[in-house]
């Protein structure tokens, strides 16, 4: 509850995972900014139906928070990266609040470091790959806090790994990013103090606005278009679509995608399986969970299963459901205006 009483914006998320709790904030929700909690007290009565909610904190405008997210899950040195970039630029990144993610890898952690946005700071959309293995979390999106933990985070005993290692914690200066970490809670008022001491540099906002994730993306896109079949083509965000501009669902069963992409792309085919091919649930969960294992597992702490699909999939079918009953009753109502029309001019020639 220390995070609100800071001022900071909270969503609540199921126990063990990085998914917004429905019994909270419910399901037909799209606004990040407006589904937060803000006070301590809708805090406070969240918790109170289930204590072992994750908090998660809402970045963007609505907190002033930028975070960036270092991940090692794909054998990348994120630190390494952002110490190479502030060289190269001359930009030197503040140290401001910083935390460790549950990701572990080749010796490294994964980290969150928190920036605060300046006073009339453009809008900084969310960027995968702003650099390799670094992504840039802020308008509309969620980063969890500790003591949010990863409930799918494999221990390695032989590591001497604990609990503690499936959490988010907070560390205190002079953490290396490495497997020894300075594990600390700070309280709401100093990290508050501490985040707003660490201001984001212009330079950093004006790269991130202009690269975005071109750097990263370049050479994969040349390499997607190479050996694309017959009438296929790749849109301007990089998805494999086929001749009639819808996701090419074979050709991502026989290849799979990156992993900024994989939760899009399973979406994506389960809409179109579900809604434009009609297909059934059983065959849209088969088709998709084929492709899922195409995919390159590389964060071996938190592996796609086949429940994860099967959760998804339902999800899209209710959303189209939801759809077209929309859509219906809109068409509805238009033809109960027409016909109401008619019946008043008919009436009026009547008389």
């Amino acid at each position: 509850m220390f995070y609100a009483s800071a001022g900071f914006p909270i969503v609540a998320n199921q126990p063990g995972l990085k998914r917004v709790a429905w019994q909270i904030h419910g399901t037909d929700w799209h606004d990040w900014n407006l589904t937060a909690l803000t006070t301590p007290e809708q805090v406070a009565k969240a918790w109170s139906q289930n204590p072992a909610y994750c908090p998660g904190l809402v970045t963007g405008s609505i907190s002033r928070v930028l975070v960036i997210d270092g991940d090692v899950k794909g054998g990348q040195n994120p630190a390494k990266e952002l110490a190479d970039w502030s060289e190269a630029t001359g930009i030197e990144i503040p140290e401001g609040p910083i935390a460790r993610t549950a990701t572990y890898r080749d010796g490294r952690r994964g980290f969150h470091r928190y920036l605060y946005l300046p006073d009339a700071a453009p809008v900084i959309d969310t960027v995968t790959g702003w650099l390799p293995g670094v992504d840039i979390i802020c308008e509309q999106r969620q980063v969890l806090l500790a003591p949010s933990w990863n409930d799918k985070r494999k221990l390695n005993e032989a590591r001497g790994e604990g609990l503690a290692d499936q959490q988010y914690m907070w560390q205190l200066p002079g953490f290396r990013y490495g497997f020894e970490t300075r594990d600390y809670y700070p309280t709401g008022e100093d990290l508050r103090e501490s985040l707003e001491e660490a201001v984001a540099p212009a330079g950093l906002l004006e790269d991130i606005l202009k690269h975005g994730a071109s750097r990263t993306e370049k050479e994969r896109l040349a390499a997607l278009k190479e050996g694309l079949p017959t009438g296929s083509t790749v849109d301007i965000k990089g998805l494999v679509l086929d001749e009639n501009g819808h996701i090419n669902i074979e050709w991502y069963e026989q290849n799979g995608a990156p992993d900024q992409f994989q939760n899009k792309v399973l979406l994506k085919m389960a809409t179109k399986l579900l809604g434009y091919m009609g297909q059934p649930d059983e065959v849209a969960i088969e088709r998709c969970w084929t492709y899922i294992q195409k995919c390159e597992n590389t964060d071996p702490t938190w592996p796609w299963t086949r429940e994860d699909v099967e959760y998804k999939v339902k999800k899209v079918k209710k959303y189209i459901a939801q759809d077209r009953a929309k859509k219906q009753a809109e068409k509805q109502a238009e033809m109960d205006e027409a016909v109401e029309a008619l019946n008043n001019f008919l009436k009026g020639i009547r008389s």
